[in-house]
């Protein structure tokens, strides 16, 4: 099982069964990390203590950590800026360029960890046609879409683990787009040249992909597609998606540690997760070959052609990945992204 070792250290936990039968594991956890928890007030903030028998001498350096949750990333940067906080996970995308240029808050190094893409519907007509997929994915500006949208919180890019991961391919089978001509010839071939009128599936809770598809919307009327936005609630769109109701729907995907964590759930036939209904016995055979080569080397060798052949497919077309990073005060160190997402803090030091 290739991305045994990925999944060990992100998904499969090992847990005390005593501590689970005896008490709720959500208000009394139990681990052997290096913080135990003090108290949970709901809707205000969760209080961790240094744990004096973590296995690392030493460490962590911080005695005492407090998590607040704010919904809004502007009363979180607002609560960094004034001392509230110390530290915060997000920003809003816009101030990103001013925020730079400052040194109060200063930010961790960033790293591309969550790829934003788009579904498009394989199940039926229109996209059950190949052509029309590829013909989207060569009408979409994938750069103007980071500018206009994310500022300088995402890259563009077309493969879900970009540089500096260690599977980065530099593979783009749409190199060179967006090529409008290209794309009118493909919806012509597929008999649409007279236009077509598309969904887009989004959810309202993540205003950033409801202005993506503002912008792409611009980007297919070049092509001669009619796109009509659609923002729903969290449960409509799982309903939504489930039910294949949608043309193209918006998305992102989290935990890209290993690729098979992003191509089995996403496009094999046989996961739940595979909303774009797009089924392929040699998708299946490609999918499978890569997760049960064990052999890390081989492994990296057939990467490249699993990303250019669901490229070439087009069910899933990536366009961006969000940047990781932290922002915080000046006079806190060692606190950098990790590919699994977790928040660790042993390293982290106030001078």
């Amino acid at each position: 099982f290739g991305p045994l070792l990925a999944m060990l250290t992100q998904a499969t936990e090992i847990v005390n069964e005593k501590a689970l039968k005896e008490k709720d594991p959500k208000l009394v956890p139990i681990g052997t990390g290096p913080y135990r928890f003090v108290e949970w007030v709901k809707d205000d903030h969760v209080t961790l203590e240094r744990w004096d028998k973590y296995f690392r001498p030493g460490r962590p350096y911080i005695d005492r950590i407090i998590f607040h949750a704010p919904a809004d990333d502007t009363v979180r940067l607002t609560g960094l800026q004034t001392g509230r906080f110390n530290w915060i996970q997000t920003v809003p995308p816009q101030r990103i360029p001013e925020l730079e240029r400052g040194r109060d808050p200063k930010a961790s190094p960033g790293r591309p960890y969550l790829p934003f893409f788009l579904m498009l519907n394989a199940s039926k007509p229109p996209f059950s046609d190949r052509r029309l997929r590829q013909a989207i994915a060569w009408a979409i500006d994938r750069a103007e879409i980071v500018k206009l949208v994310y500022f300088g919180s995402h890259v563009p890019t077309a493969e879900p683990t970009p540089e500096p991961s260690p599977w980065a391919t530099g593979v783009n089978a749409h190199k060179g787009g967006p090529d409008v001509a290209r794309a009118k010839q493909l919806l012509s071939e597929a008999g649409a040249g007279g236009g077509l009128t598309l969904t887009y599936l989004v959810k309202s809770q993540v205003p950033v992909l409801v202005k993506t598809g503002e912008i792409l919307r611009e980007q297919l009327k070049k092509v001669g597609i009619t796109l009509d936005v659609q923002p729903m609630e969290s449960g409509q769109y799982f309903e939504s998606l489930v039910g294949k109701k949608f043309d193209i729907a918006g998305a992102w995907w989290s935990v890209t540690v290993d690729p098979d964590m992003f191509y089995s759930p996403l496009q094999h036939s046989t996961s739940p997760w595979n909303f774009s209904g797009f089924k392929s016995e040699e998708a299946d055979r490609r999918i499978d070959a890569f997760r049960f080569t064990t052999n890390p080397a081989a492994r990296k060798k057939m990467y490249p052609d699993l990303v250019r052949w669901f490229q070439e497919e087009g069910s899933l077309i990536v366009f961006s990945n969000e940047i990781q990073r932290y922002w915080m005060k000046p006079n806190v160190y060692g606190s950098v992204p990790l590919p699994s997402l977790e928040l660790r803090f042993e390293e982290s030091w106030i001078g």
